[in-house]
Parts: structure tokens; sequence; C-alpha cells
């Protein structure tokens, strides 16, 4: 009988002893500054529009570095082009996400880079003239690279650069 009651005891201890030393490392890896961003691989259910889709588990994405015109709610100039590129590009497929230092935006949307396969979709996007350049800090892992698109876009007259006006608004401003 003692022996059972010794044997339980130290089992609930170093079960609250775990517990306690848990809770520490899980409180202290999030007052941690970011690594290097995550990669992982995810399934692409549905296209909601140029810039936003929606993966397998139901999390919707945001393409980072990128405003595509809107096809949605408001019907922009290009904005049924961008959602068609991005539909041919993505839908249905797997593709690779690299988040950057803030993962979500006020709407709870998984912020992300995204490549199917090599192709880097939101330098793509933007490249073709589907998209106009958005950055907004922290995230600016891809600046560079994506500001050089937009530019490249711009001076070819490639999609929206070519066929809108040349004072497209985001459809938040």
């Amino acid at each position: 009988m003692k022996l059972n009651r010794r044997l339980l005891t130290l089992v609930f201890s170093g079960a609250v002893f775990f517990g306690f030393l848990t809770s520490f490392f899980l409180q202290f890896q999030r007052s941690l500054p970011a690594q290097s961003p995550q990669r992982y691989q995810a399934q692409v259910a549905f296209v909601i529009d140029g810039d936003t889709i929606v993966l397998a588990n139901g999390q919707h994405l945001r393409y980072l570095g990128i405003d595509a015109p809107e096809d949605t709610r408001h019907h922009n100039c290009f904005g049924h082009q961008a959602t068609l590129a991005n539909r041919r590009l993505v839908n249905h497929q797997q593709i690779t996400i690299q988040t950057d230092q803030e993962k979500y935006d006020p709407y709870g949307r998984l912020l992300a880079y995204v490549w199917r396969g090599n192709i880097f979709v939101n330098d793509y996007l933007a490249r073709q003239g589907y998209a106009r350049l958005e950055l907004i800090p922290p995230n600016l892992k891809y600046a560079r690279e994506l500001t050089q698109a937009v530019q490249e876009a711009r001076q070819e007259r490639r999609g929206l650069w070519g066929h809108c006006s040349t004072n497209y608004r985001h459809h938040h401003q």
C-alpha cells in the first residue's frame, strides 16, 4: 500500500513538474524574436481573386507584397484577368508557402509568399501586370524582387498597366 501511494505521489509530482516546464518553455518560445520564416506545403482548394486563396484546411491566404485589382465586391479594371491568372497558376495545386515576420492580417488571413513548383507566384503576378506593389512592414523579405517585377510590368505596360487608367488605386484607400 505504501509503495503504491509513494509511486502515485511520485508520478503526480512528475506530471506537475513536467506541466510547469512545458508551460514555461511555451511562454519563453512565444517571446523569442521570429526565426527564419517557415516554409511548408499546402493544397489549394479555391482561388478567391488575384491575391487571395483558400487552402484545403479552410485557411484563407493573402499573398504578401502585391495587391491585385478586386474581382469580388468591387470589379476593378483587370480584376477578372488577375483572378483567372491566379486560378490557372494555383487552383487545386500543391504549393509551397513561406511566411514572413507577421503571419496573419487583421482579418485572420495567413500572409505568405507562394510557389507552385519553381514559379514564385507573387512575383509572377506582379511581373505580368496582374498586381501592383503593396509592401507592408515588417513583411519585406522579397521587397526588392517584387519592386523590380512591378517596375518591369509598368515599363512594358503589361496587364493592368497597359489596360487601366494610370490612377489605379487600392480598393481600401
